[in-house]
């Protein structure tokens, strides 16, 4: 290997080290973007590719951005090595990230070898000594194969054929494990569990149907929940359980995480609360694509509430300065008053019984917010009564190039850090 390529590949791997022991990605992402300048202006850069494959191999669970500056670098060199290079590595250790590159190749429709990279990614869903992550991304990325591309030759044809008959398989075999599941649902390991200071009951998804909360008056929505909803509450997780808090709770915060530290064959499916919840800093959902569910019987007083990922319910008044319902993988019913300076619904549906008339609304791609009509049985959109820039510091938002403002999302200081860090973010006193 060059000297120059190797002494940046190493460059590399302490920021991924650093990346991995911080839980940062971009401890990685942004020293990485000088790095692949450097090997941008190299008369041999090509020979990087290989030694990056094997460097992901090395460190599958960092999150390298999508692509981030190591796939725009590999992805340069499509049409040529970097395809041969990507499936070789496939062919070695795939990755979430490697899976995600072959993706990208296979949704090229203009693509010869598209038939090629379709066979690839079956090949890895099908093979079973790989980890259960590795598989379900691959059958993943196939069903959406299946839906959204349109075969051009007959070896494509063929290819999806085959996707076609291994996912019919796939829900067949998973259709019976739920059925089992519904059955037999084994007991949960512990009585109780401690997160964030909170001490919680253990419940299974059959014992938690007498907590979950209904709204009998938004049409088609009720039952809110199903506990065996495969989106909502995953399936797969056997070890998949509720915690219930039956009494008044304070804390300093709540981070709705599926994992509790010390306790590993528990995954938490939801957080019921069955009376009022009052936390002194923040309250912060896991993950934006699927999270466990916040459910509050009672009142609910915050400072900052972040929620997204799954349907969320509080029953009795919220208090707080800040809530940010985001993105459209969820809902935020608030079947009570609500008492807050600014809502900020960031393309997810929110539904409020009753709020305050000092409070600023803020919907970003669509009107998000929903409020019940004090008289009448109908719930009635409110538009935005203030812009990003009216209700935040300048640190924390951005326009972009269209003229278009939105809360900045990358770097050390964003409003989600500023959360976590309890500085300010909101103009408001």
């Amino acid at each position: 290997m060059n000297a120059s390529i190797y002494s940046i590949i190493q460059q590399l791997e302490i920021y991924i080290q650093k990346a991995h022991q911080s839980g940062n990605k971009y401890d990685f992402i942004d020293p990485a973007q000088e790095l692949f300048i450097e090997l941008e202006e190299l008369e041999n850069q090509e020979e990087a590719i290989e030694p990056l494959f094997l460097l992901i191999e090395r460190s599958p669970d960092i999150d390298y951005g999508g692509p981030g500056p190591l796939g725009q670098f590999l992805e340069a060199f499509e049409g040529g090595i970097y395809e041969e290079k990507l499936l070789e590595s496939l062919q070695r250790k795939p990755t979430l990230y490697t899976i995600h590159l072959l993706d990208m190749l296979l949704q090229d429709s203009n693509h010869p070898q598209q038939a090629r990279y379709l066979d690839t990614m079956r090949t890895i869903a099908v093979n079973p000594v790989l980890p259960e992550d590795i598989r379900q991304e691959a059958m993943d990325n196939l069903q959406y194969a299946l839906e959204n591309l349109h075969p051009w030759d007959d070896a494509l044809k063929e290819r999806l054929s085959e996707v076609e008959s291994l996912l019919e398989e796939a829900d067949a075999q998973h259709a019976l494990e739920l059925e089992k599941l519904k059955q037999h649902q084994p007991p949960a390991p512990v009585d109780e569990v401690n997160h964030n200071g909170i001490t919680f009951k253990v419940l299974t998804r059959k014992a938690v149907e007498a907590y979950l909360p209904t709204i009998t008056d938004l049409p088609g929505m009720d039952p809110l929940y199903d506990i065996w909803d495969e989106w909502r509450f995953p399936t797969w997780h056997e070890n998949g359980y509720f915690l219930l808090a039956e009494e008044e709770v304070e804390a300093q915060k709540l981070e709705l995480d599926y994992s509790i530290d010390g306790v590993d064959d528990i995954t938490v499916l939801g957080f019921i609360f069955l009376k009022g919840l009052k936390l002194d800093t923040y309250l912060m959902a896991f993950d934006t694509d699927n999270s466990p569910a916040l459910i509050v019987h009672g009142d609910l007083q915050c400072q900052n509430i972040h929620l997204f990922g799954n349907v969320h319910y509080i029953g009795g008044k919220v208090t707080a300065d800040f809530i940010w319902a985001k993105y459209n993988h969820g809902e935020l019913y608030l079947n009570g008053y609500v008492e807050a300076k600014t809502i900020l619904a960031d393309d997810m549906s929110v539904f409020i019984r009753q709020v305050a008339d000092t409070t600023a609304l803020v919907s970003i791609m669509g009107m998000n917010i929903s409020v019940k009509h004090p008289l009448e049985a109908q719930w009635l959109q409110r538009p935005s009564t203030h812009g990003l820039e009216e209700v935040f510091v300048a640190e924390v938002y951005e326009t972009d190039e269209w003229g278009e403002t939105g809360l900045r999302e990358e770097g050390p200081d964003t409003a989600l850090e500023r959360i976590k860090q309890n500085k300010p973010f909101l103009k408001w006193p």
